[in-house]
């Protein structure tokens, strides 16, 4: 397959607006099977992506349905204005600043799913995502907490659809690392026969 190949299925994907197939062929349309020269610094290019392709996956199944992300970008905006200034925003501030500088090196030398994927970096993006790290909560952060659980949950019922429907004993999950701690406990609710294990859990 070529470059037009992987346009043409990256094109019937979107109009079938399947998202995760769409950017997994647009991203063979443009890099190839070797991808790119550099780093991308995002979790498709440098993580997902090259995965996929190094086990020779053609389709993705994706779980998340993003059907209130509008609404809760908008939570997350009304959150952060009205956090600024106080010692919550202080807070918030901080955790951005360290991951930031965290995750410099790892994103240059190929090495960001070893940092995305330890705890401690888990626990700081579920807490920021969640709006989990306010000490003084208002209607703007329990709306973004209240929204990133409903939709992790959703998540975690479309992977215990996808395994129930299909003779799988194991699979694999790239999420975004905000998402990690959140779907875990998710799917000990709704598919506590499913044994669940992170990157760096024995």
């Amino acid at each position: 397959m070529d470059a037009a190949d992987f346009e043409f299925l990256s094109e019937a994907y979107l109009q079938m607006r399947d998202r995760a197939n769409y950017t997994y062929y647009d991203y063979l349309k443009t890099y190839g099977i070797a991808g790119p020269k550099k780093p991308l610094r995002k979790e498709n290019g440098d993580l997902i992506f090259p995965l996929a392709i190094s086990m020779g996956i053609t389709e993705l199944l994706p779980v998340d349905d993003h059907q209130t992300e509008p609404k809760y970008q908008r939570a997350w905006r009304s959150a952060m204005k009205a956090s600024s200034g106080t010692d919550d925003g202080k807070i918030l501030a901080k955790m951005i600043k360290k991951d930031s500088r965290s995750r410099v090196w790892p994103a240059l030398w190929g090495r960001l799913g070893k940092h995305t994927n330890k705890p401690a970096t888990l626990q700081r993006f579920y807490q920021m995502n969640s709006c989990r790290y306010v000490t003084k909560p208002n209607e703007y952060s329990q709306a973004v907490q209240q929204l990133w659980d409903a939709r992790n949950h959703r998540i975690a019922e479309n992977i215990a659809d996808q395994m129930k429907a299909h003779p799988y004993h194991k699979g694999i999950l790239i999420i975004g690392a905000g998402h990690v701690i959140s779907v875990k406990e998710m799917l000990r609710q709704v598919y506590p026969e499913l044994q669940v294990r992170l990157m760096y859990e024995e």
